[in-house]
């Protein structure tokens, strides 16, 4: 693993703390999700996905502390994504009160609580695509 390609997540992702480095795995048959990876937990990944693709209005006002904390200089710095998950029923929700927001330049991350975090669900649900019958 190049050292380039690490994300150094500092405060680790909310339940998995101790987890400070991860790597993005992406495969080509489950675009446009990617898996997060810990370093230290080869074994465990999350699945993630740019929410943009999904949400179009999705916009979570990111504070002022964790713009410095990340070295934002712009929103095209971000890299924003959140965490699917699969629920016994079969269905699959999406994170989108704790987004992890990437600095593309210097992949330092971190998990955020926006500030608008009231507009949007812990598990919203993920748009299902219609098969043609």
């Amino acid at each position: 693993m190049k050292p380039e390609n690490i994300i150094q997540m500092p405060s680790g992702l909310l339940g998995f703390e101790q987890y400070t480095k991860f790597v993005l795995l992406k495969n080509k048959d489950e675009e446009p999700f990617l898996w997060l990876q810990p370093l230290e937990a080869p074994k465990l990944a999350f699945l993630v996905i740019q929410p943009g693709l999904l949400f179009p209005d999705y916009e979570p006002d990111i504070s002022q502390e964790d713009v410095r904390f990340l070295g934002l200089n712009g929103p095209e710095d971000a890299l924003v994504l959140t965490i699917v998950t699969l629920q016994h029923d079969g269905r699959a929700t999406v994170n989108l009160k704790g987004p992890i927001i990437i600095n593309r330049r210097t992949l330092v991350a971190k998990q955020v609580v926006p500030l608008n975090v009231l507009q949007f669900n812990l598990r919203h649900p993920l748009p299902v695509e219609r098969q043609e019958t």
